[in-house]
């Protein structure tokens, strides 16, 4: 078992960005819970459906950056900082390009969300806090695309400790923008929108005045034609990356939609069901992102070997995290969800909801730990056909098949839903243990 010695540096960059991932969540959490407390089941409904939709489209550039910091790590283990400053400078071009043609999709979104048939209360409040979510998201491009370079470099620890500050910060501008204070009106639901916009932009400032005192990415003399050839590869990866994540966070955007056909109840507690379980996604995600980083810089340095105790040491990290949490789930269900809603029949069924979650949570584990490996031996293209098979082939024709055929409603939806994961999981583990052999440095 040679990769038990992974495990302690895999821990040790992981860390950081776990707390990263899991500050993240706890702005969603926090989001929902405020939302939940202070307006009542339909808000919750309004901002769970209206996140899903534009999260949807989002990850197709946050799913892609994943790709550069494996890029970042390859070159920071043979020392080569030219490359590292152009990947920098790439970056930003192809955050740039996301960020507008996103934008303007999230806008198409918002003008055409009748189409999802969703209740009246939410068809109607959804599009104008759908579009100022829309728009926080690009300072969050940014924010992304540079800490990547500095995860890859081994500084994750700046991008979580401006995390932290940022949660803080949501928790006071929700309070203030959803109920008012002194001067500042009550909002209610779109000042949880303005509260995500201005927490964004100013998280970025600050990781951009970090990233310049930490790291100088500036050229004597840019070559265009290198930055070019450069930003076109990345743009190669991170699309079909971004794909892979989109099917994935497509089927569960689905899965909001379906709920919101049974009704406002369901809908509530799937957003308080998911909500929660999405933290552990984020820890388990923030594990394989790092071991996607320590397998760049095993393949900077030519190590085949190393490459596979990487890997190996990933998973059995992960594994343990999630039967862990699954165990915890199952045994404070009611308690979790009492953190976010006092109704009682939304409450009933989320804890439902919940314990299929509990037990089947270490698929969601597993197939992101797949993922990460295989962009971090810059392998998207196949995954990518993985991840369409295992939502849009499995888990969302048998969520329906159960849900609404058979009868068994959301409970249904949410059995098809982890089949579909596991199906993932099975795939994309065992393209990285045939691919590691053949890969090229």
């Amino acid at each position: 078992m040679t990769f038990t010695k992974e495990i302690k540096p895999t821990v040790k960059l992981a860390m950081p960005i776990i707390v990263s991932q899991l500050g993240v969540s706890l702005m969603g959490i926090s989001d929902t819970i405020m939302i939940g407390y202070y307006l009542g089941k339909v808000a919750l409904g309004i901002s769970g459906i209206s996140n899903s939709v534009a999260y949807l489209i989002a990850c197709l550039a946050v799913g892609g950056f994943h790709v550069v910091s494996p890029l970042v790590s390859k070159a920071n283990a043979v020392k080569d900082t030219e490359e590292i400053k152009y990947l920098y400078h790439a970056s930003l071009r192809v955050v740039l390009g996301f960020s507008v043609v996103l934008t303007l999709l999230m806008a198409l979104a918002c003008i055409y969300f009748e189409v999802l048939q969703q209740p009246e209360a939410v068809n109607e409040a959804a599009p104008p806090f759908m579009m100022v979510v829309a728009l926080s998201f690009i300072p969050n491009y940014y924010f992304l695309g540079l800490k990547q370079i500095l995860d890859g470099i081994g500084k994750p620890a700046i991008a979580m400790r401006i995390t932290i500050v940022g949660l803080f910060f949501n928790i006071l501008f929700n309070y203030v923008f959803i109920n008012g204070f002194l001067f500042f009106p009550a909002l209610g639901i779109i000042g949880a929108a303005l509260s995500t916009l201005g927490v964004r932009i100013i998280m970025t400032l600050a990781l951009y005045a970090a990233i310049r005192k930490n790291f100088d990415p500036r050229l004597d003399a840019i070559d265009q034609v290198r930055l070019g050839k450069l930003t076109k590869y990345i743009y190669k990866l991170t699309i079909p990356s971004g794909l892979a994540l989109f099917f994935e966070v497509g089927a569960f955007t689905f899965t909001f939609i379906m709920m919101g056909w049974i009704g406002e109840t369901a809908l509530a507690a799937h957003q308080v069901s998911l909500n929660f379980i999405s933290a552990t996604y984020m820890i388990s995600a923030g594990i394989s992102y790092a071991g996607s980083i320590r397998l760049g810089e095993a393949r900077g340095l030519k190590n085949r070997l190393l490459m596979k105790d990487v890997g190996n040491s990933t998973i059995f990290l992960i594994t343990i995290f999630m039967l862990v949490s699954g165990a915890l789930i199952l045994l404070f269900d009611r308690y979790i969800i009492s953190w976010y809603i006092h109704e009682t029949e939304v409450i009933e069924l989320a804890i439902r909801l919940l314990w299929i979650a509990g037990a089947l949570t270490l698929f969601d584990g597993l197939q992101v730990a797949g993922l990460s490996l295989l962009r971090g031996l810059s392998d998207v293209n196949i995954p990518t056909a993985m991840t369409l098979v295992a939502y849009w082939l499995i888990a969302l024709p048998l969520g329906y098949l159960l849900g609404f055929y058979f009868g068994y409603a959301s409970m249904g939806i949410y059995v098809g839903l982890y089949a579909g994961l596991g199906a993932s999981a099975v795939m994309v583990l065992s393209r990285f243990y045939l691919l590691l052999p053949k890969t090229a440095f």
